[in-house]
């Protein structure tokens, strides 16, 4: 394997890549919403994450007690998502 990351092929591989994404090149296929989402920055990505995974829970959340074991599960996946976005989100 260390053999292999010394070799020229490697190095084309890497340069290549490296043009690839400082060129944003890659951005040229994405249409114009996905665009300004990318410009947007992660804050704001962030957020309409968060409010997003937020509506699913209170959706869920609001038949719980009504709720069959099936519907029980998705609103235990939905918090747990809510907790995972959260946390990896948050700022340390």
């Amino acid at each position: 394997m260390s053999a292999a990351l010394g070799l020229p092929r490697h190095t084309r591989l890497v340069l290549s890549l490296t043009r690839l994404v400082c060129g944003c090149g890659w951005r040229a296929a994405m249409s114009e919403r996905d665009q300004r989402r990318l410009a947007a920055g992660g804050r704001k990505f962030g957020h309409n994450q968060l409010t997003h995974t937020r509506r699913r829970l209170l959706k869920r959340g609001g038949k719980a007690r009504e709720a069959n074991p099936v519907e029980c599960h998705r609103l235990r996946i939905a918090v747990k998502k809510m907790r995972y976005a959260s946390e990896f989100l948050q700022t340390s």
